[in-house]
């Protein structure tokens, strides 16, 4: 629903008109029979994570690919002509070069700690991570476990500055 009412050619959510933010809601939640107003917030914050990731494959998959998507040519040329205008290629590369500055990037993914922590349980229980076993906090377990890396054999490894 948010990427046939929310133009692709907004720069940022919070940029988007506040009567279209609330003929969206009002769409959804006709649609899902939603009565009052209580997940509002949260649903919108999807709706925005949503449509950021949508605009983020029309760059990885269409664009960068040289191909066309299913959109129209004046609204699609348009969304090219901003993404590779020098001022947002400016902002793209400091964000690039802001991440590859993380020392410890996560390995959760969207699917958040709660989808993972069974994941990491047997890992755990498969592999020889006894140090991770003498951690008694859950939460500095969980941080580690986020941020373990592959060594050359494919095996999960405490990164040795930790």
């Amino acid at each position: 629903m948010v990427r046939t009412r929310i133009s692709i050619l907004i720069l940022r959510w919070d940029e988007v008109p506040k009567a279209e933010v609330d003929e969206l809601w009002l769409n959804i939640k006709k649609h899902w029979n939603i009565e009052d107003d209580r997940h509002k917030k949260q649903v919108l914050k999807i709706c925005n994570q949503a449509w950021k990731a949508y605009k983020r494959r029309l760059v990885t998959e269409y664009l960068k690919k040289g191909k066309n998507p299913y959109l129209d040519e004046p609204t699609w040329n348009a969304f090219v002509q901003l993404k590779t205008s020098p001022s947002f290629q400016e902002i793209s590369n400091k964000a690039t070069e802001t991440t590859k500055l993380n020392k410890y990037p996560p390995r959760i993914g969207p699917r958040g700690y709660g989808v993972m922590k069974p994941e990491w349980e047997k890992e755990m229980e498969s592999g020889d991570s006894t140090e991770l076993h003498n951690i008694r906090s859950e939460r500095a377990r969980n941080f580690i476990l986020a941020r373990l890396k592959h060594d050359p054999t494919g095996i999960y490894s405490l990164p040795t500055d930790l």
